[in-house]
């Protein structure tokens, strides 16, 4: 059920008087009263390649993925650092490795660092001798770390709406993320499962419509949505869209391409693989030449000609790019897949 009993009527309601306009609404990094584009110094249509997809051949959006916080409803703080040895990876990484590495990217924008809210006064790992640091305190860091105007667009999952509890803690996070006294506040939210929302949960349009206003009035400027087992059901709020490679070619999917391209509102488009399970058939079925290749071969070549931006993962889940080195003899020179990232990024 998207919205809990004691509101869905009063929603069907209002629903009914509501025609809603096609929004182009971007997301400011500064004062969301004089919004320009999704980030001030690049262009905010992708005008100098022709439509969407990324803004020019000068510079292109460089967006990418360290999942910092998440397990929402398994931790006291509405969520835990993960990035560590206990949830699989090879490294107890602290906030100051993190800084580093976006420091060394120099990221336009953090995706999914928090996964719905959390504890802003929780404490973050710290390296040995630093002084303590809360979770506002890294998110400001890491925002100043990457390239002028980074900002970070937290996920709250669409599959939350259909369990009541779940769905009140998705309306919360939106609020109190949005809320959060941040150097450069959250104006931009990454709404993941689309299919969840649209097949499993059944929803209609309009309910869907109602999600989207709902997420306006609060103040967000920029809506996301993985629309990945689901490139359908547009919604005019939808300002950029991201789906997954083709599983058995490792490409663009083109067919789906033109779909998104033909809906006016969508501003940009991303791709990625898929997590978990395309994305991790790709990173233990693939050598990390392999890998490389299918990055730079199939999609940093394509990018300006068919108008889309890699999200690159640079830490997600068990997969961790620092910890995955090419050979030496190859064409990467035994480069990590964070240096083989770095470099194809600023392509």
């Amino acid at each position: 059920m998207l919205f809990s009993n004691n509101t869905y009527g009063m929603v069907r309601a209002i629903m009914a008087g509501i025609f809603l306009s096609l929004s182009l609404c971007t997301c400011s990094t500064t004062d969301v009263s004089d919004n320009k584009g999704f980030h001030p110094d690049l262009p905010a249509s992708g005008e100098e390649n022709g439509g969407n997809g990324n803004p020019s051949q000068k510079e292109h959006l460089r967006y990418i993925r360290i999942v910092a916080i998440a397990k929402p409803f398994s931790s006291p703080d509405k969520g835990e650092w993960v990035l560590n040895k206990a949830r699989g990876l090879d490294t107890d990484y602290t906030a100051q490795d993190i800084i580093e590495m976006v420091e060394d990217l120099k990221p336009h924008r953090i995706e999914r660092i928090l996964t719905g809210y959390a504890n802003e006064d929780m404490q973050v790992p710290v390296r040995d001798g630093e002084e303590p640091m809360t979770l506002k305190e890294f998110l400001n860091a890491v925002m100043a770390a990457g390239a002028e105007g980074c900002d970070i667009a937290p996920k709250l999952d669409l599959s939350w709406l259909g369990n009541e509890k779940q769905s009140q803690f998705f309306w919360d996070s939106a609020q109190k993320l949005y809320d959060m006294e941040l150097d450069r506040p959250i104006r931009c939210i990454n709404l993941d499962c689309w299919n969840s929302l649209v097949d499993e949960q059944q929803t209609t349009a309009e309910e869907r419509s109602a999600m989207f206003k709902r997420l306006r009035d609060i103040g967000y400027t920029e809506i996301g949505v993985n629309m990945t087992g689901h490139v359908n059901d547009n919604d005019p709020e939808i300002d950029y869209v991201v789906f997954t490679l083709k599983k058995d070619t490792w490409t663009i999917n083109t067919t789906a391409l033109e779909r998104v391209k033909s809906w006016p509102n969508i501003q940009k488009i991303f791709q990625y693989i898929d997590y978990p399970s395309p994305f991790t058939e790709f990173f233990t079925t693939l050598s990390p030449d392999e890998q490389a290749d299918i990055y730079a071969d199939n999609v940093v070549a394509r990018q300006d000609e068919l108008g889309v931006t890699y999200a690159w993962p640079i830490i997600q889940g068990e997969w961790d790019a620092n910890a995955h080195r090419t050979s030496e003899n190859g064409r990467w020179k035994g480069k990590t897949m964070f240096e083989v990232f770095k470099e194809l990024m600023y392509k």
